[in-house]
């Protein structure tokens, strides 16, 4: 890339302070009191921050893919828990339904013996 300003002169310096690239030219005359580094050399700290936050950020990645297959299994566990006390309860309500029922058929066979034997 060349400067706008200076189109034979490459873009070959950054300027640490404007966070931008600059020409030789540029830097002397607008950015003398800037602190600058090559741009090979900002690069490759760059590309060197870049790689260790890639290698974190992949890391990471692999443990938020363990985290969220945990977190499926416990999803899948709660339902068929919850699936199974569903059926546990359902079971439960018709085992009392039909005892009160056949106690309260018992009561009224009962009442209506008592009835009948004190008409007589």
């Amino acid at each position: 890339m060349f400067c706008r300003d200076h189109p034979q002169e490459r873009l070959a310096l950054f300027c640490e302070t404007c966070d931008r690239l600059t020409c030789r030219d540029c830097q002397l005359q607008h950015h003398r009191d800037h602190k600058y580094q090559f741009s090979t050399e900002m690069a490759a700290q760059a590309r060197g921050s870049v790689a260790a936050l890639l290698s974190e950020v992949s890391y990471k990645r692999v443990l938020l893919g363990s985290a969220m297959k945990v977190i499926r299994d416990r999803q899948h566990l709660i339902a068929e828990k919850k699936k199974a006390l569903v059926h546990e309860i359902t079971q439960t309500v018709v085992k009392l339904t039909n005892a009160i029922n056949t106690r309260g058929k018992q009561l009224v066979l009962r009442l209506n013996e008592v009835c009948d034997a004190k008409q007589r």
